[in-house]
């Protein structure tokens, strides 16, 4: 498991702490994916899921980020949409 501080950007909700378990690596594919298990961020957010990936580029690499997040908020809004 990673645990890690995340700084603090201005009008940002408080988030210092988060736990993540790595759920897969492919040394070959360059990409590790990974999750959310405790933290602030999960009053934030049901599921928190990352994938990092790297990208060979010319010379050089691009790293891919990609985020897979379900806010509560949007749920509880959806919700009394409903009702």
């Amino acid at each position: 498991m990673i645990e890690y501080i995340i700084g603090l950007i201005a009008g940002t909700p408080l988030v210092t702490f988060a736990k993540e378990k790595v759920q897969a690596v492919e040394e070959d594919n360059k990409l590790v994916s990974y999750s959310v298990i405790d933290g602030e961020i999960l009053n934030l957010y049901n599921n928190f899921k990352a994938t990092l990936s790297i990208i060979p580029k010319g010379e050089g690499s691009l790293i891919k980020w990609t985020l897979q997040e379900y806010q509560k908020v949007q749920c509880i809004l959806k919700l009394i949409e409903l009702i």
